[in-house]
């Protein structure tokens, strides 16, 4: 507030005191007088300005940053009036700022367009599932001799290279794993480490929750330790909610109980809509609409299948590499076969053709051709007329021999772009 002058001398101390009380009381009774907390007596000119500019809608920021400079007169007093009512217009000025705020942010999210899309839902491992997806499946089986522990010295090692296999199996979402005898003379050796692999391999496949109920302690699994898990997608956690499950039944219902009690790897076991024998390994389909109690119903793999999702291997033995060809699980067997070898064509010229079950054979410690020139029930000794086609997955090898467990990764790699299409 700028010093008052009459009639150009200086007031005095004293008497500029009492101007400032007389125009408090002025000012107080004239705001009682009008009644109204819009008027802009009782305010500096520039304080008027700042009031009628807030009262049009201005931004309050700017307002309360002008506010925060104390005017002072030209002599450098301060009016102590004026500073008391700065600071009451700034907590008024500060809730309205707080309320509008609130109001703004609600204000903006009633503009945002939510889209929902009822018919997919994602599942724990990226895999997108639709009601109405419904995907004709193809299989992927690979096949070699046992005679390749031939090379290991020790169980230790053993276990080891099947565990290899076994990773490389998974990585490559194939679906069958065949492990055949070629030495006829020495059927029960090989046949006894046709069935330590077996085992080593079911065990890695087996989701973790399930191991000690399926697989009790033996020798061929004295070095599981070494092994490393493969992480498949049903291999779930306890917190992870996943439209199939696998599961062992506990106990079975009597004639009087239709349901089951299976072992899926949550909390407590869930009842199913069957009677299964006890010990029974099933593939579940979930339900979590009550999430403390949920439900589910014994279904096939194929149905897992249809739906997209990679659900593990299967592993069987053959007595014989005859036998890999002609005992094959699938309805009309196998529509394409590939026999591996370095005196097959190089991969780069290999047109594959459409199938819905590809099989892929390996040779052991001396080759695919020593195996089939073994194998008494098959009436050629060329791969070529065995097999549809024979290839060369790795040419220009700088190795003299690859080993089994490198070739199936090796294979399974240069044949994936061509297995996508």
């Amino acid at each position: 507030m700028r010093n008052n002058h009459q009639n150009g001398t200086e007031i005095s101390n004293g008497e500029k005191q009492k101007h400032k009380k007389k125009q408090t009381l002025e000012g107080n009774n004239q705001e009682v007088t009008n009644g109204s907390n819009n008027t802009d007596e009782g305010y500096t000119n520039g304080e008027s300005k700042k009031r009628r500019k807030y009262q049009n809608g201005s931004d309050v920021s700017q307002i309360l940053s002008d506010s925060n400079t104390v005017n002072t007169s030209e002599d450098g007093d301060t009016s102590w009036r004026d500073e008391k009512k700065r600071k009451k217009r700034r907590r008024h000025l500060n809730g309205d700022k707080q309320e509008g705020g609130d109001t703004s942010q609600g204000s903006s999210l009633d503009n945002v367009e939510v889209k929902r899309n009822n018919t997919k839902s994602q599942t724990g491992n990226g895999d997108m599932i639709t009601e109405d997806k419904q995907i004709k499946p193809t299989t992927i089986s690979i096949a070699f001799p046992s005679s390749i522990l031939d090379n290991t010295l020790n169980h230790l090692l053993k276990t080891y290279v099947t565990g290899q296999i076994a990773r490389a199996a998974a990585t490559f979402k194939v679906n069958e794993i065949i492990i055949f005898n070629e030495h006829e003379q020495d059927a029960y050796y090989y046949s006894q480490c046709s069935a330590t692999m077996r085992t080593i391999l079911e065990y890695m496949e087996c989701p973790q929750y399930l191991k000690q109920k399926l697989f009790p302690m033996t020798e061929d699994l004295k070095y599981a330790g070494v092994l490393n898990p493969l992480g498949c997608p049903h291999h779930l956690l306890q917190h992870e909610e996943f439209p199939f499950r696998e599961g062992i039944v506990l106990k079975s219902g009597d004639r009087s109980n239709t349901t089951s009690k299976v072992d899926v790897g949550l909390k407590w076991p869930i009842n199913v809509n069957e009677r299964i024998s006890d010990g029974s390994r099933v593939t579940v389909q979930m339900d979590y609409q009550n999430s403390n109690n949920p439900q589910g119903r014994v279904v096939s793999t194929d149905q897992v299948y249809q739906q997209g999702l990679y659900w593990g291997y299967k592993v069987r033995q053959a007595s014989s590499l005859a036998a890999v060809l002609t005992e094959c699980p699938y309805k009309g067997g196998y529509d394409v076969t590939l026999g591996t070898s370095d005196k097959g064509a190089p991969v780069d010229t290999l047109q594959l053709p459409a199938y819905r079950h590809l099989l892929i054979v390996f040779g052991g410690v001396d080759g695919l051709e020593s195996a089939v020139g073994r194998d008494s029930n098959l009436e050629t000794d060329d791969p070529r007329h065995v097999f549809d086609l024979y290839i060369n997955t790795c040419p220009g090898q700088g190795c003299r021999t690859i080993r089994t467990e490198e070739a199936i990764p090796i294979t399974l790699t240069a044949l994936a772009p061509k297995l996508a299409q």
